[in-house]
């Protein structure tokens, strides 16, 4: 039976633009699981829909999650001898009381995908422009920004998805099998907690894959430049 109430209907609007689509994460089913944690932890009540009280809240316990991530002990995961974006975010999440229910994987996405909706809207600003009217999910994140210094990349985010990070694993139940209830212990070998399953070699690999994507794209660019520049001289 479909759930009756859909995440993207809940997230903050002010200061913040969504793509449109019937799903806000990658998966239906991860909306749900994130929806289904908000009933859980009294935000929203189940099956009555985005009311102003329930959409309130929501934007209150997202504001204090980016707010949390700026603590000393979480943010300093971001730093050069601490790990990375991805060891960041696995912090944070352990300190959410809220996002114990779901797995790592979705978690990750939803800061990412929020983060974004906040970036698009400084891309293409619409009203209100005053940020004491925006919502405090959006200011909290302009804040964690601030405090990453340019730390918080896209870079990660995709080589994650291409060694398949987004793809949540699931028990014979349908559950994630990374749901935190269960409690998921630091690798002190890769920084990355042991529930993401992610083989470092793959990660390496996909790196490389990367650059070497790039740096093949900015050769046929330089070549193309090349080219014209002949064209132009004869």
């Amino acid at each position: 039976m479909p759930h009756k109430n859909d995440l993207e209907l809940f997230l903050p609007r002010a200061g913040m633009i969504y793509p449109p689509a019937c799903r806000f994460l990658k998966r239906k089913r991860q909306d749900v699981r994130v929806m289904i944690s908000f009933e859980k932890a009294g935000f929203a009540e189940p099956g009555k829909g985005p009311r102003r009280r329930a959409k309130r809240v929501i934007d209150e316990a997202l504001a204090e999650m980016f707010t949390l991530g700026m603590q000393p002990e979480i943010i300093s995961h971001l730093s050069a001898g601490g790990g990375g974006l991805l060891d960041f975010l696995c912090a944070l999440k352990h300190n959410v009381t809220w996002a114990k229910r779901i797995g790592e994987s979705t978690f990750i996405q939803l800061c990412e995908r929020l983060v974004k909706a906040r970036r698009a809207w400084q891309e293409n600003p619409r009203p209100p422009f005053d940020p004491n009217q925006q919502s405090k999910t959006a200011r909290s994140i302009d804040a964690l920004l601030g405090a990453t210094e340019g730390r918080w990349n896209g870079v990660e985010f995709e080589i994650y998805e291409l060694v398949g990070g987004w793809e949540e694993g699931e028990d014979e139940n349908g559950n994630d099998k990374n749901n935190s209830e269960s409690s998921t212990p630091l690798d002190s070998t890769t920084g990355l907690f042991d529930g993401m399953q992610i083989d470092m070699g793959d990660l390496t690999t996909a790196l490389e894959d990367f650059i070497n994507e790039d740096a093949i794209r900015e050769g046929v660019e330089q070549m193309d430049l090349n080219d014209r520049m002949d064209i132009d001289d004869n």
